[in-house]
């Protein structure tokens, strides 16, 4: 079968956290200070490099990192996106209960699985908060008279190493005045759902026979679905700032009903009949919620295409 009408919605709340940072290994959004020693002492360090001059204050003598962990819309953050059309796979089983004319009258059950893909990539405005991290680049001898302290302090975009040659600085942080800031930013890339979509139907059906080739059956009532996936993101906050990449897995029930109508053709000399159909099976919406991100499969108007073999016995 073929599955169509299928929309999502995405939305983000008053705030979204950014839990893909890792800053604790030493990488922050416009640098990184790796603890790593160098055979010197630890707290000393080769291993860091900076983005922007203004990260550096003479006159505090501090190195200022920053780390983004949450960011809150600024502008609309709600999108409805149509998904395309879905292959799956249905499969029936029914029986007659009693004739009215030409006419059989019987039942129907049915099940069904349909994997879907639906993606925003919408860019979004927004305040980012921040932590900020502060480094001492004051003067530090070692008990040999040693200056680990670059002098004079490298420019921006300096990238030390671990191999020890670089210029030293401590790698422990110290506290800062303000701790944390808010800045003006753009969040880009994607939102995606991809989940799957079971459903079982039950209801009465009933059954003509046109001629001797041709027959046709219908069938409506109460439907199941089951939808179980993931939410996955993938953002960028402003030009070069922090990637942040996560997903959140949801399972939800849905109910609705459905309409179904098949033709099917009986093949000459064969105990089989092939058919086409179409079924309107409108659901409920299934959501999904995490770190401030959301999302929900609207299956309202959901419609199916189908086509296969039936075998009577």
């Amino acid at each position: 079968m073929a599955g169509m009408n299928i929309k999502a919605g995405f939305s983000i709340k008053d705030k979204a956290s950014l839990p893909g940072n890792n800053a604790a290994n030493g990488v922050y959004d416009d640098g990184y200070m790796h603890p790593k020693g160098d055979g010197i002492s630890t707290p000393y360090t080769s291993d860091w490099g900076y983005n922007d001059p203004l990260q550096y204050s003479a006159s505090q003598s501090r190195l200022f990192m920053h780390q983004a962990t949450s960011f809150s819309p600024t502008s609309s953050s709600s999108v409805e996106k149509s998904g395309s059309v879905y292959p799956g796979f249905d499969m029936a089983y029914g029986g007659n209960l009693f004739y009215l004319g030409r006419a059989r009258v019987g039942w129907d059950l049915g099940f069904g699985f349909l994997p879907i893909n639906i993606t925003d990539n919408q860019s979004i405005s927004a305040k980012i908060n921040r932590n900020i991290i502060g480094f001492d680049t004051s003067g530090i001898d070692t008990p040999d008279g040693v200056s680990l302290v670059p002098n004079p302090f490298p420019g921006a975009g300096y990238r030390g190493g671990p191999d020890g040659n670089s210029k030293f600085l401590p790698s422990k942080a110290v506290p800062t005045d303000p701790a944390t800031d808010q800045v003006d930013g753009t969040i880009t890339g994607s939102h995606k759902l991809e989940v799957m979509l079971y459903t079982v139907r039950l209801g009465p059906s009933v059954y003509w026979d046109l001629n001797e080739d041709f027959g046709l059956s219908a069938s409506f009532g109460p439907a199941l679905g089951i939808v179980s996936g993931d939410y996955k993101y993938d953002e960028v906050v402003t030009a070069g700032g922090p990637h942040n990449k996560g997903q959140f897995g949801a399972t939800d029930l849905v109910y609705g009903g459905y309409v179904n109508a098949t033709l099917m053709y009986h093949v000459p000399g064969e105990k089989a009949d092939i058919y086409v159909g179409g079924q309107y099976m409108p659901m409920g919406n299934a959501s999904f919620s995490g770190g401030g991100r959301e999302a929900q499969l609207k299956l309202g108007g959901q419609v199916y295409i189908s086509a296969g073999i039936n075998w009577p016995f």
